[in-house]
């Protein structure tokens, strides 16, 4: 096969790449199957899943590797490496106007490694079948999985830093956790349905609801030294009766405590200075004695988390020995027996127990949550996750709350221009990406995936809520707000769409084109501009939402902006590097106001006055437009997109942050 666009010849067969002044390059096997898939979907967005899975069949590799390869194509194209395309967040396409393929494509015998796979595809399916047999055999029931699927787990909270040991009330109303930001562990306490939540004072950790009542146990840690305490909570969060038990020595830890179910012995770990093990102690709430429960080895970190059977006569204890390894052990608390169950190469937070006394869950060190069975010592795996998970607590009937961890997001933030004074505006350890002012800077949309799924929100000034509520992955892009109306214009997943009220609903009569840069005119509160592929070419087009009419403006176009005042387009071509400038009323008159710039959507740039703004190579730039003067904005962190906020002197931008663990669920 031949590929043939701008100066470019592709010879697939061969992995040669011709040039028709720079002459010819051989290319790796790899980067030409990259180079044929993006080709032969021409203008569509290839995901990184779809690219690893028809690229690397067979190879246990990440998306790196896409990332990698895409860079060597851009770097061999040179000038035209704008023609390969980053779709943040989904994957990547190729954009050739005049794209022509010659010879038709004759597949190729089957070599040893497809024919190996076909093989497998019929053993797969062949195995399936037996399976299904099986299942109906031995009266397994439709709906019935084996552990739940990424997509059955829920996030409950999204805020920055690191959220441990989640832990609900009686009436799993409430939940307390550990947040640690800024070297600081606190408890907080989290209605569950209305997200309103409420922070214990100082450095605490462990919380530990009591069994029968709104009555929650902590530890505190107060000029060098640790207590046990317990607060009470009601339902408006309001806190009263704060009470210390006894010291648990001179270390805040994070070690779990645990209350016996008939409410009067308490289990903690208490660590007396940095030279010593930790050991298990207890403390009866009435007569305030204490026990030593364990007496773990010196010069090991000792016995530092514990879970009690849903009995109360079992204590599961973690220990660490001088070996780094993490030792299991029962100790049956009336008659102080212990015997060891399993020793982990690798770290475990804590474990807890299943409500049959004779089953304990863990994290191991593959972010799968395991059961295991005391009585045969056999392990089988409950979920598995693709991201970090550290701490596990499990409830009959409600399932699990884990940490989960999220790596580098999005946050939202705003950079006044003068003075270069930045502040969060949505920040959290989600992805908060696309913007769009409403009214002010305190009322506007913007996008993320905190509760799972990306989705639309929406801030006001005094509250926030979640616009849409979709049960997939939907991309979602291009938000802008007609101030007259309030009516949100949006493109998902490249339809045209549109929030009029409460709903978010597509806009029939543009359902089978693909649009992208969607924005209302300023002159006509019906009209709407985007670009949309027509004849596989991006075309700059105006819409009539009321007549239901398409007028094209301009062929080849990557990304615009309008500027209302002067009734004048600004526009970057497909196949031109540049930024032009023309008069709306004729667009024929374009002239370059920015050499070398090219940019493939509305979020990568915006223009103030004479200054462009800009995202390349994750760097915020400002061109001078009447200068030619280029400068880089200092900004923390990786700058992906820039937005147009209400007030004109400051601007909106999305950059990466690092990740943090928040807390989810997993129904069983």
């Amino acid at each position: 096969m031949f590929y043939c666009f701008k100066e470019w010849k592709l010879d697939a067969k061969n992995h040669e790449l011709i040039h028709d002044k720079s002459g010819t390059r051989k290319l790796r096997e790899q980067t030409v199957r990259l180079f044929v898939y993006l080709l032969d979907k021409n203008h569509e967005v290839c995901t990184y899943d779809e690219l690893l899975e028809n690229l690397w069949e067979g190879k246990i590799v990440k998306k790196e590797s896409v990332i990698n390869e895409i860079y060597e194509l851009r770097k061999i194209l040179g000038a035209d490496k704008h023609l390969v395309k980053t779709h943040r967040l989904k994957g990547f396409s190729f954009s050739a106007v005049d794209l022509e393929i010659t010879e038709h494509q004759i597949d190729p015998p089957l070599s040893n490694f497809e024919k190996i796979k076909k093989t497998k595809v019929y053993l797969y399916a062949f195995t399936v079948l037996t399976i299904f047999v099986a299942a109906s055999l031995l009266g397994f029931h439709d709906g019935v999985k084996p552990y739940p699927l990424d997509s059955d787990v829920i996030n409950i909270t999204y805020h920055k830093g690191e959220e441990l040991y989640p832990t609900t009330n009686p009436s799993e109303e409430l939940m307390a956790y550990v947040s640690y930001i800024d070297n600081t562990f606190t408890v907080t306490i989290r209605d569950i349905k209305t997200s309103r939540s409420v922070s214990l004072p100082g450095n605490t950790s462990s919380p530990y609801w009591h069994p029968d009542k709104n009555r929650l146990f902590f530890q505190s840690f107060e000029n060098g030294q640790c207590f046990l305490k317990y607060i009470d909570i009601n339902q408006e969060l309001t806190l009263s009766n704060m009470s210390e038990i006894v010291s648990c020595g001179s270390e805040l830890s994070l070690s779990p405590i645990a209350l016996a179910p008939e409410g009067k012995w308490l289990y903690f770990s208490f660590k007396e200075d940095k030279q010593v093990p930790y050991k298990i102690n207890s403390v009866h709430l009435d007569t305030k004695i204490v026990k030593t429960l364990t007496t773990p080895t010196e010069n090991t970190y000792g016995d530092y988390s514990l879970s009690l059977s849903p009995d109360g006569q079992r204590l599961a204890i973690l220990s660490s020995d001088q070996h780094k390894k993490v030792n299991l052990r029962i100790l049956d608390v009336q008659k102080k027996d212990y015997f060891s169950v399993q020793t982990f190469p690798f770290y475990i937070y804590n474990v807890t127990w299943h409500e049959s006394g004779d089953k304990l869950f863990y994290i191991d060190d593959r972010r799968q949550i395991n059961e295991l069975d005391l009585e045969s010592g056999q392990t089988s795996l409950v979920y598995a996750s693709e991201e970090d998970l550290r701490t596990l607590y499990y409830k009959k009937g409600y399932g699990f709350l884990t940490s989960k961890g999220n790596y580098q997001q999005s946050d939202l933030s705003v950079l006044t221009i003068e003075n270069k004074d930045i502040n969060v505006l949505q920040g959290s350890d989600a992805n908060e990406v696309q913007y769009t002012a409403r009214q002010s800077h305190q009322d506007y949309f913007f996008v993320s995936d905190r509760t799972g799924f990306p989705q639309v929100w929406q801030q006001a000034p005094d509250s926030l809520k979640q616009v849409t509520n979709y049960g997939e992955y939907k991309d979602i892009q291009y938000l802008d707000t007609q101030i007259s109306s309030g009516k949100l214009l949006l493109s998902i997943d490249q339809k045209a769409s549109l929030k009029m009220g409460d709903a978010v609903t597509s806009i029939d009569w543009l359902s089978e084109k693909l649009v992208r840069n969607l924005k209302w005119s300023c002159w006509d509160q019906n009209e709407v501009f985007a670009t949309t592929l027509s004849n596989q070419i991006w075309s700059l087009v105006k819409f009539n939402l009321t007549e239901q009419t398409e007028t094209p403006l301009l062929g080849a176009v990557s990304s615009f902006k309008l500027d209302c005042e002067n009734q004048q387009l600004y526009f970057t071509k497909l196949d031109e590097k540049g930024v032009f400038k023309a008069p709306l009323h004729n667009l024929a008159l374009a002239s370059v106001i920015a050499k070398d710039l090219y940019f493939e959507d509305n979020n990568e740039w915006l223009l103030r006055d004479n200054t462009l703004y800009f995202t390349e190579q994750g760097k915020l730039h400002a061109f001078d437009t009447s200068t030619s003067e280029l400068n880089f904005i200092e900004i923390d962190g990786p700058v992906w997109a820039v937005y147009d906020g209400s007030d004109k002197s400051q601007l909106i931008y999305e950059s990466r942050t690092s990740h943090g663990i928040n807390i989810a669920r997993i129904p069983l």
